[in-house]
């Protein structure tokens, strides 16, 4: 049910700050479209990213892609 709302790491014990989906693909996730179609507004939304090698090749590495104003609340929060 959490899937299909985009939620992919499920927080049974409310204690995640964000909202997590995860995606392993070649091409970049649409973010935009994929938070929008959340409709738990209440957290910050994020996706982390796998990217898919091609033709055999090991994957490029994985992201976090998460709104500018939480990447400032996580930084500001190490001072």
């Amino acid at each position: 049910m959490a899937d299909a709302n985009k939620i992919d790491v499920v927080d049974l014990n409310g204690e995640l700050p964000c909202n997590i989906q995860t995606k392993n693909t070649i091409s970049t996730p649409r973010y935009f479209a994929i938070r929008d179609a959340c409709t738990d507004k209440e957290k910050p939304f994020c996706v982390i990213w796998k990217k898919t090698g091609t033709s055999g090749h090991n994957s490029e590495g994985t992201i976090a892609m998460i709104p500018l104003d939480y990447f400032l609340e996580l930084i500001s929060k190490n001072k």
